[in-house]
């Protein structure tokens, strides 16, 4: 069974990055993340350099894309927390850090939470690293390192990193002929519930 602990304390190397405005949990390695078992499988792994700060996200170049889909552009906007989200703090990487991110499509959570920030800055084509689970590993020296496969930290080549994370992702969504029933999602406010039947064939 799947032991799951607060990301703070993954390991003393990774608890800076780690802080988060949610008390969510994570697992314990990146190839947990990569699970069909996980809940938010990345839709792609990427190597990037961190090119600047924006607001509460950065500008990331891709120099490799690892697994998952690619991009139309090497240029990516990336969000992370503003303090309203259960994403990773983004300003903790100096510009030039290369890193392995696992990153999703943006769901513009941040234009609601937007003490302090313009409106609207978050965009359909943008992406954000999620904090409920290990989402970055660390790169120097032509190694990928931090919990890749379990909870200590390893230190592969990229080639075998991208075996890897293939073996641990293997199939990492849900084909829609295997919904049998819509799915029902309900959203609760106060007193009423609204639930909407997705059906199984879009």
């Amino acid at each position: 069974m799947k032991r799951s602990f607060l990301l703070a304390f993954l390991t003393a190397a990774f608890t800076a990055h780690e802080a988060s405005a949610c008390d969510c949990f994570g697992n314990n390695s990146y190839c947990e993340t990569l699970s069909p078992n996980w809940f938010v499988n990345p839709s792609t792994t990427v190597l990037a350099v961190k090119l600047d700060d924006y607001y509460y996200g950065i500008h990331v170049k891709v120099v490799q894309v690892i697994g998952g889909e690619a991009f139309p552009t090497d240029t990516l906007m990336v969000w992370g927390d503003n303090g309203g989200l259960c994403r990773l703090y983004l300003n903790g990487f100096a510009v030039g850090d290369t890193v392995v991110f696992g990153l999703n499509h943006c769901d513009l959570w941040g234009n609601i939470f937007t003490a302090g920030f313009p409106p609207d800055l978050e965009q359909p084509e943008h992406y954000q690293v999620s904090v409920c689970g290990v989402y970055w590993l660390a790169y120097d020296n032509g190694l990928v390192n931090g919990p890749i496969t379990g909870p200590n930290v390893q230190f592969m080549q990229i080639a075998e990193f991208a075996q890897t994370i293939a073996t641990c992702s293997q199939s990492n969504s849900v084909s829609e002929n295997g919904i049998a029933d819509p799915l029902v999602v309900s959203y609760f406010s106060g007193t009423s519930t609204i639930s909407l039947a997705v059906p199984s064939s879009v």
